[in-house]
């Protein structure tokens, strides 16, 4: 299999089956501490969200009998305290009143962490996708995917589009939770965050930029996992023994590989970003001090 260019093989994955990263309408506060919980609910249970009545929001779960809710909330409250707000946990459900500046540096210093570690390492992703694949072709629960199982043999041609696809899915979708970040930023995808205090609004400036960099690394990570994991599984197609087909990708990967490297080193932006030109820090501070005009937004006495 020749590696081409990665619009062939699809969108990456994020919330409801759109690409990660893809702008779209503005959304509010309740929308994205609904796609937060819907990530962590345990099966079973339930959220209800809900303005607070001196601003700012409320999430109550409600869960099944014999079932203590506390956990959850707790779990909640890390999470959305990990988006820059002040979140906190009562008796019954978990308050949140609006940006934090210690939450938002905590979220600038867990995004640089990333950058300058587990992102820097591009090949232990290809590596971590080619074992994937060859442990997903090993699987018995996947033995219609196989392309040596009881419905296909060794060496009759290159596998099925969909099969493949699928296995590429499996991989990218693993890659999204190992790495944690493409699905926490999908979480913010399409939310515009303001404040009226001057302090946040620099911090909000910061954050943004920091994110340009992650989702631009996490995209890179997942082009890749997803060409891995394509080419290996084709090469098992073909015939060629696990190991074989695994070496045989990753040599055919060295080429990109070299050149994500290079460009996360160098700085250069990525080919065909979904934002264009990226924004500087002015321009990322104007945008904070705009009220953002969705009807869940905090009150301004909560930013």
């Amino acid at each position: 299999m020749t590696i081409g260019p990665a619009h062939q093989y699809g969108p990456l994955p994020g919330h409801d089956g759109i690409e990660a990263g893809t702008l779209r309408g503005p959304i509010g506060e309740h929308a994205v501490i609904q796609r937060i919980c819907a990530r962590l609910m345990p099966p079973g249970t339930r959220i209800e969200v809900a303005p607070g009545p001196l601003g700012g929001s409320w999430v109550s779960v409600v869960v099944p009998p014999r079932m203590s809710a506390w956990p959850v909330h707790q779990r909640i409250a890390r999470q959305l305290a990990l988006v820059g707000w002040h979140a906190q946990v009562t008796s019954t459900q978990v308050v949140i009143l609006g940006w934090s500046a210690p939450a938002l540096q905590h979220r600038a210093r867990l995004m640089q962490t990333a950058l300058t570690r587990r992102l820097t390492d591009i090949r232990l992703t290809a590596r971590t996708a080619v074992d994937l694949t060859l442990a997903l072709a090993a699987d018995p629960g996947a033995a219609r995917m196989e392309p040596w199982g009881r419905h296909a043999s060794r060496g009759r041609g290159p596998v099925e589009a969909d099969h493949a696809g699928a296995i590429a899915e499996r991989v990218c979708r693993h890659l999204c939770t190992v790495l944690r970040w493409p699905h926490r930023l999908a979480d913010l995808d399409g939310f515009e965050r303001t404040s009226l205090l001057h302090e946040h609004q620099l911090l909000i400036a910061q954050v943004s930029g920091l994110e340009d960099k992650l989702r631009r690394a996490c995209r890179d990570h997942l082009i890749v996992s997803r060409l891995l994991a394509l080419a290996t599984w084709e090469h098992l197609g073909e015939g060629l023994l696990p190991a074989r087909a695994g070496q045989q990708a990753l040599a055919q990967a060295r080429p990109l590989l070299r050149a994500s490297e290079l460009a996360a080193g160098t700085g250069w932006p990525a080919p065909n970003s979904h934002q264009g030109r990226s924004a500087g820090l002015t321009e990322r501070h104007v945008g904070a001090c705009v009220p953002n005009q969705s009807s869940t937004a905090p009150l301004d006495g909560c930013c």
